[in-house]
C-alpha cells in the first residue's frame, strides 16, 4: 500500500514538472525580444518565431519593412519616432546676453540633421520635430513658464503636421500653407511671450525671432588607403533613427540610409556623418566625422588601420 502511494506521488511530481517545462517552452518560443522597448517581456508579432536565446534580436527584412520604408508608408506614424531621435542629436540653445533680446532662431533646421537627403518624407517630419525640439528647449532654458507657450507649440505641432502630411512630394514653396502657418505661428508666439514678460516678468529676456540660415551642403570626395577599400556613409540621425525604429543599423537591408559614395567623383554631404570602410583582407575602420564649409573640395581618406 506504502509503494502504492509512493508510487503515485512520484507520476504526480513528474506530469507537475513536464507541464511545468511545457510552459516555459512556450512562453519562450512565443517570445520576441525587441531592441529598448522598455519592457521586460514584450510580445512577439505574428508569424515570428524565436530561438531559445537571452541575446537580443534584431527584426529582419523579410519580418517587416525597412527603416526608408516605415517612414515613407506611415510619416505620421513615424513622428514620434523622428522626434525623439532629434531631441537625442540637438544641441543645447545658447545662452542669453543680459539685457539684450534673444533670436527664438538658431540658423538650423531638421534638415541639417539629415545629411543631403532627397527623401520628402523624413524631410518634413525632422523639419516640424526641430522646431518643437527647439523651441522647448529654448524658452525653457530663458525661464518662461511652460504654461504660457506650451498650448501655442502643441497645436501648432498639431496642425503643421496635418499640413506638411499633404505636401510631401511637392517642392518647397516660401508660400504654401505649412510656411504660412510657421511665420504665423512664430510671430504670434513672440507677442505672447513678450506681453506675458511685459506684465508678469520684466527681468525675462526678450524674444525675436529673425528666419533661419541653414548650413548648406559641400562637395567632398572619398578615398581609401591603401586603394582597393570599400567606403560607405550614414548621417549620424539615420544610423539613430533606425535605432529607435529597432532596426540594426549596420544591415543594409535592414536601415536603407547608407550612401556608396561614386568613385573618385565628388559627394555632397552636410553635417555629421558616420562612415565604414572594409578591405578585401577582412580589415574595417568606423568613425564619425563633420562635414562643414571648410572641408568643401576636399578629399577625405579614411586610412587601413
Amino acid at each position: 500500500m506504502k509503494n502504492s502511494r509512493l508510487l503515485v506521488l512520484k507520476k504526480i511530481t513528474l506530469a507537475l514538472t513536464f507541464s511545468s517545462t511545457c510552459i516555459f517552452l512556450c512562453a519562450w518560443s512565443k517570445r520576441a525580444v525587441p531592441i529598448s522597448t522598455g519592457s521586460d517581456c514584450p510580445t512577439a508579432e505574428p508569424g515570428e518565431s524565436t530561438p531559445i536565446s537571452t541575446h537580443v534580436i534584431m527584426h529582419t527584412p523579410t519580418q517587416r519593412q525597412t527603416s526608408k520604408q516605415l517612414v515613407s508608408a506611415d510619416p505620421r506614424g513615424q513622428y514620434l519616432v523622428v522626434k525623439r531621435t532629434i531631441a537625442r542629436l540637438a544641441s543645447e540653445p545658447a545662452n542669453a546676453s543680459e539685457g539684450e533680446p534673444y533670436d527664438l532662431e538658431d540658423c538650423i533646421t531638421g534638415s541639417d540633421y539629415l545629411g543631403v537627403s532627397d527623401d520628402s518624407a523624413v524631410l518634413a517630419l525632422a523639419n516640424i520635430a526641430y522646431v518643437v525640439v527647439h523651441l522647448r528647449k529654448t524658452l525653457t532654458k530663458l525661464g518662461y513658464p511652460e504654461s504660457v507657450w506650451s498650448p501655442l507649440l502643441v497645436q501648432f505641432e498639431n496642425k503643421q503636421l496635418d499640413l506638411q502630411l499633404r505636401e510631401i512630394g511637392q517642392p518647397y514653396n516660401p508660400d504654401s500653407p505649412s510656411s504660412r502657418h510657421k511665420d504665423t505661428f512664430k510671430q504670434k508666439l513672440v507677442r505672447e511671450l513678450n506681453g506675458y514678460r511685459a506684465q508678469r516678468a520684466p527681468g525675462l529676456p526678450k524674444v525675436f525671432s529673425e528666419g533661419g540660415c541653414g548650413a548648406g551642403e559641400v562637395n567632398i570626395t572619398i578615398r581609401t588607403e591603401p586603394r582597393g577599400g570599400q567606403a560607405i556613409l550614414i548621417p549620424v540621425f539615420f544610423f539613430e533613427l533606425c535605432k529607435a525604429q529597432q532596426y540594426d543599423p549596420d544591415n543594409r537591408a535592414q536601415c536603407t540610409w547608407w550612401v556608396d559614395p561614386p568613385d573618385g567623383a565628388p559627394l555632397a554631404v552636410s553635417g555629421d556623418y558616420f562612415f565604414r570602410a572594409s578591405w578585401p583582407d577582412g580589415v574595417e575602420r568606423r568613425g564619425r566625422t563633420t562635414f562643414d564649409a571648410a572641408k568643401d573640395g576636399q578629399t577625405f581618406i579614411i586610412r587601413k588601420p
